[in-house]
């Protein structure tokens, strides 16, 4: 009877012992997936990288002429889970509006001193035109009325006033084409300045854009390393258990 009491104990033990080790092991085990998964599955984004990001959008919005900036999906989650990066974009979209807005005045003085440049020609190339209209007609009188000066049937006043004409619609005549031909060399200058404001913007945006693509490089090879370092760390805070091995107890 005595034999069959500490046996029964003896099992009971055994049976205890092995179920703790086991639970022990599981729980371990459980910890450290769960803070694996955490570390690896979870994706993280952090300011510096948001930030990143969030000009990189600014800066392809302003070189495809965009209305206003479309931010991916991910910026737009991390931004409603965090006020801070929320006025981020808030921030970037407020400056893509006044860049915007200081680039289309610009553009828009350029534009208003092309039109008004080009009105001018109009105006000048039809004054132009009704001079040296007026200009052959003098002239084509004069030569008609040669004979009668020969004659000595016209005089020296009316002549010498038709004389005065033709000099004065020749002078004229000069004086408008030389400022046709500047106001077209400023029509050129003004549309070469209005083409050089979007190339320069253009090359400035792709310089920023190659800037922070290497930087946002950086930033993801640190998140990297700081993740696998966390990882780690959590590894060594739940080490999984050794072996145990439990000596059966002696028949009595």
């Amino acid at each position: 009877m005595k034999d069959s009491r500490l046996t029964g104990h003896t099992l009971v033990n055994k049976f205890l012992g092995f179920s703790t080790a086991a639970l022990f092991c599981l729980a371990t085990s459980i910890e450290v997936s769960a803070a694996g998964e955490s570390a690896s599955k979870t994706p993280r984004l952090t300011s510096e990288q948001f930030k990143i990001q969030a000009r990189m959008a600014q800066l392809h919005a302003e070189a495809d002429g965009q209305p206003s900036i479309s931010f991916s999906p991910e910026l737009m989650a991390a931004a409603a889970a965090d006020p801070s990066l929320a006025s981020v974009l808030d921030d970037a979209q407020e400056r893509f509006k006044l860049i915007k807005a200081e680039r289309g005045e610009k553009q828009a003085e350029l534009r208003r001193r092309i039109e008004s440049a080009k009105n001018s020609i109009d105006v000048q190339q039809q004054e132009l035109t009704d001079n040296r209209n007026r200009l052959a007609m003098v002239s084509r009188k004069l030569e008609s009325l040669e004979p009668a000066v020969e004659k000595g049937l016209i005089g020296e006043n009316y002549l010498s006033a038709l004389n005065s004409e033709v000099e004065q619609l020749t002078a004229q005549c000069d004086g408008l084409e030389d400022n046709i031909a500047q106001i077209k060399w400023n029509v050129a200058e003004y549309s070469l300045q209005l083409s050089e404001q979007d190339a320069d913007r253009r090359r400035v945006v792709q310089a920023q854009l190659e800037a922070l693509e290497s930087r946002k490089r950086q930033a993801e090879r640190f998140e990297e390393e700081l993740v696998a370092s966390e990882t780690s760390i959590q590894r060594q805070a739940y080490p999984a258990p050794e072996s145990q091995s439990y000596p059966h107890s002696s028949m009595e």
